[in-house]
């Protein structure tokens, strides 16, 4: 029997390359046998350098990879968040500036770094989003995010039609939004598929009520492009990509989606039907139609797919508006809204 030790540094089995290993010894022909013997991590050394509790935190990396930060930060009280070097640093200052300014995140945000940990050069502290854009050592970083008013962060959908820019742009309407998000029944990390995006409401409400689930925004029009892109740049998402291009054929680079909502299909529904189940034989899928032929055109599509049985349902809104000393009340445009999953045998 031979034997080897691997040195790496931290926690085993905390963004460790310990998982990584181990997939590729047990890719080999001779059994292994594995013992860890873990470290201390870098975010039990710098909770205990700040003095805080990390029982309650949410644990982040952006090495290699997209987090949605700001997103976990609106939800999470504490984030701990392990950064590439120096950039990565700047990059999240950058982002939390943004935050700030958009009102997304509150000012009074607590920020604490490690740099270096474990190391003679080791340096910790709290520090303000200026100071945190002005370090300049190069290093290991790892920060500590603290926002005192996530408790009041709404867990359900509802966001106001005016918190969009919209100028012309067609938009889904925060009462039907609200129907359209709760029947897509998304999930933790979901792949969405949001079919003629507009201005984008469904996709920010989607991202913010998950923010490890990946968001593809599909837009043919360049306006209607271009507004979404400032939606969502205003609200810091990245993990939501805007695809400027028509469905189906759009969609054929696309990872498979586990829910899609089309919002818009420019007489392309059993086109754009067929291609999602195809890629996804179990989506779960929700469609909103203002007129009677798009209503009708789906439903005859549906009948030669594999489906579920579809829910049909009629959403009529309406609004008071004060005019002077009254208040009258005004109608929205009627919306179909359509559910269904795909039927696999």
């Amino acid at each position: 029997m031979r034997r080897a030790a691997v040195l790496l540094s931290g926690d085993t089995g905390l963004y460790s390359g310990a998982a990584q290993l181990r997939a590729a010894l047990e890719e080999e022909a001779e059994p292994v046998r594995f013992r860890y013997l873990p470290g201390i991590s870098s975010v039990a050394v710098l909770a205990a350098a700040l003095q805080v509790t990390w029982e309650d935190a949410v644990i982040l990396s952006t090495h290699g990879r997209e987090r949605d930060v700001v997103g976990h930060l609106r939800r999470e009280r504490k984030v701990f968040l392990l950064v590439s070097g120096l950039g990565g640093v700047h990059s999240t200052a950058e982002l939390l500036k943004k935050a700030v300014a958009n009102d997304v995140l509150p000012r009074e945000i607590r920020i604490g770094y490690g740099f270096n940990l474990s190391q003679d050069s080791a340096e910790t502290g709290f520090v303000s989003l200026e100071q945190l854009e002005s370090l300049d050592k190069r290093g290991l970083y790892i920060l500590y995010l603290e926002n005192p008013a996530a408790d009041a962060c709404p867990v359900t959908p509802g966001m106001e039609d005016e918190a969009f820019a919209r100028a012309e742009v067609p938009m889904t309407k925060e009462e039907v939004r609200v129907i359209a998000l709760s029947r897509l029944r998304l999930t933790r990390r979901a792949v969405l598929y949001d079919i003629g995006a507009g201005t984008g409401s469904v996709s920010v409400e989607a991202s913010h009520l998950c923010p490890d689930a990946k968001v593809y925004a599909i837009e043919k029009k360049p306006e209607a492009a271009a507004l979404l892109r400032a939606n969502l740049s205003k609200y810091c998402l990245p993990n939501v990509s805007v695809v400027e291009a028509e469905a189906p054929e759009g969609l054929q680079e696309l990872p498979a989606p586990t829910h899609v909502f089309i919002g818009g299909s420019g007489h392309a529904m059993p086109g754009i039907l067929s291609a999602i189940l195809a890629k996804n034989p179990a989506v779960r899928v929700v469609v909103t139609c203002v007129t009677l032929e798009t209503l009708s055109q789906t439903l005859q599509a549906l009948e030669e797919l594999p489906v579920t049985e579809p829910q049909v349902r009629q959403i009529a809104v309406t609004r008071a508006h004060k005019m002077g000393s009254y208040h009258m009340m005004k109608a929205l445009n009627p919306i179909y809204l359509i559910d269904f999953e795909g039927k696999v045998e």
